[in-house]
């Protein structure tokens, strides 16, 4: 759906009046205009009628986007699936797709396909893992996206590489912690750097990333964290005889 297409489904969704929505700020004219995507308007404005709305920024995308994920992170989703089971065919599928890419994350998707397939055909991805590596430590502050693609090639990378990138991902956890979906992504990549220092007999690095973790404040309700880090608080243990 389009930008004014999407609040007015979400205005005769919730039987909202165009006069609570526009309040003092909008005429009904510039309104009628905006929902038929003859006027844009201000980022001001339209956070103003979200906020008449009652809905956030991401939520609104979401339901713009027809309730569905963007297709980078479907497309990465599925990715790993191929991966997972071993399924070239899938991985090779996707890869075609993108191989006319031109916005970052299309060349970021591809060189993660690249690299996940020639991780299951034993082939060389040198200049794909180097681009992913390069993109990834040039961005002084991790978004949710970086996040997702880090924790979906992490194994590539030397264990040097991870453990530099870890302040980018501790910072994300601070930002994002009081949004469960995003601040679960970051514990995720916890997980998945802990099991892979464990299967790389790397028992010190773990503790280390363990040891960091809890002392990160996480908050009262965040329960699936708190499970996480004592489970692999035990696992740690039992390695060093504890």
């Amino acid at each position: 759906m389009e930008i004014g297409e999407t609040v007015e489904f979400i205005r005769h969704s919730k039987n909202i009046s165009i006069k609570q929505v526009c309040g003092d700020y909008l005429t009904r004219q510039t309104y009628y205009r905006f929902i038929k995507n003859n006027l844009d308007i201000s980022s001001k404005k339209l956070l103003y009628i979200l906020d008449n709305l009652n809905v956030n920024v991401d939520e609104f995308l979401f339901i713009s986007n027809n309730f569905k994920q963007y297709k980078e992170f479907i497309d990465m989703d599925t990715a790993k699936h191929y991966f997972e089971c071993r399924n070239i065919e899938g991985l090779n599928h996707i890869l075609d797709s993108y191989k006319d890419s031109k916005s970052t994350k299309e060349k970021n998707l591809f060189a993660l396909v690249k690299v996940l397939l020639a991780t299951l055909t034993e082939e060389d991805c040198l200049t794909e893992r180097t681009y992913l590596s390069n993109y990834l430590i040039n961005i002084e502050t991790w978004s949710h996206y970086e996040t997702v693609l880090f924790n979906n090639c992490m194994f590539i990378f030397e264990s040097c590489f991870i453990e530099m990138v870890f302040s980018k991902v501790i910072l994300n956890l601070d930002k994002y912690n009081t949004l469960r979906y995003y601040g679960n992504e970051s514990i995720r990549m916890f997980v998945n750097m802990l099991i892979l220092f464990i299967q790389r007999q790397e028992y010190d690095k773990a503790s280390e990333i363990l040891a960091k973790i809890e002392d990160y404040q996480l908050n009262d309700d965040c329960l699936y964290e708190r499970c996480c880090v004592s489970f692999f608080d035990g696992i740690i243990g039992l390695i060093n005889g504890k």
